[in-house]
């Protein structure tokens, strides 16, 4: 908790930095899962991770900023689900300029999020009132936005 504060404060004073170098994001992206697997597996929850046509592949990011994304939508989706699977995946897009875009999810078979607070959980210390019993701050989600806005990121 006290590191995602320290995050917020370095997000809002604009001081946050990332740290961009070339990364196997495949073997990134299938050691953070891993990482998961145990607290997935303790609630049942079947964890999958899809990383087609990326093996080997180096892209520029930051990859303790990606971990920590990673981490806290992992996260999130164990928390909020309490049956079925969560599942990663990493997808890599050529785009025309000849440089690439990877686009990487998170899906569970929870409740979801109701539309009505689908943007405002992304604030600081916003939950939906129906999760706050489940624990955590309310940062993760802003924390993650923020960081994947300053790798060039869209959403």
């Amino acid at each position: 908790m006290v590191n995602d504060l320290l995050d917020v404060s370095k997000i809002e004073a604009g001081k946050l930095d990332v740290t961009p170098q070339p990364t196997d994001i495949s073997t990134l992206v299938m050691r953070t899962v891993e990482f998961w697997r145990a607290q997935a597996e303790s609630k049942g929850l079947q964890l999958n991770v899809s990383c087609p046509d990326t093996d080997g592949i180096a892209v520029l990011v930051d990859p303790v900023r990606v971990r920590q994304i990673l981490g806290n939508l992992l996260s999130n989706a164990i928390k909020f689900t309490d049956a079925g699977d969560v599942t990663t995946t990493l997808a890599l897009h050529e785009l025309a300029d000849g440089r690439s875009e990877i686009t990487l999810s998170v899906v569970d078979s929870g409740p979801g999020v109701p539309d009505a607070i689908a943007q405002s959980i992304f604030a600081p210390f916003e939950q939906s009132a129906s999760t706050t019993g489940r624990g955590g701050t309310g940062l993760g989600l802003f924390i993650s936005r923020r960081l994947a806005r300053l790798m060039g990121g869209a959403r």
